[in-house]
């Protein structure tokens, strides 16, 4: 007879016991060695975010609802700019205090509650 029950056999090491139930690896303040991302990586992440088919097709289902081709540049040039605004406001813990999206997560909606975000998340990714 095994000395444990299988369920215990089943569970997953933790390797910091001392840090405690709530943090890891991975949600602690990212170290210097680890912030990797430089200009040319930004850049580069912009405009593989912003060269899609959707993006081409904006302006192509703009017209068709009555505006004209300088009234769709318009909207979609005041679009990205709003969103790019967004992005960068929604970045600024990151940037500053180097910690990433799971701590912000929890300092706003609380530990429980950041699970309710976090399946947001995972649902919003298997639509798209």
């Amino acid at each position: 007879m095994p000395s444990k029950p299988w369920i215990k056999r089943l569970e997953v090491r933790d390797g910091n016991h001392e840090l405690g139930w709530w943090i890891n690896y991975d949600i602690q303040p990212i170290e210097k060695a680890r912030r990797t991302w430089s200009y040319l990586a930004f850049h580069n992440y912009w405009l593989l975010t912003n060269t899609n088919i959707s993006t081409y097709l904006t302006g192509s289902s703009l017209i068709p609802l009555g505006l004209t081709w300088w009234q769709a540049l318009i909207c979609i040039v005041l679009g990205n700019l709003l969103a790019a605004a967004f992005v960068i406001l929604n970045s600024l813990p990151g940037a500053y205090y180097n910690v990433g999206f799971p701590v912000v997560n929890r300092m706003v909606w609380g530990m429980w509650g950041s699970q309710f975000v976090i399946w947001n998340r995972i649902f919003l990714s298997l639509v798209w």
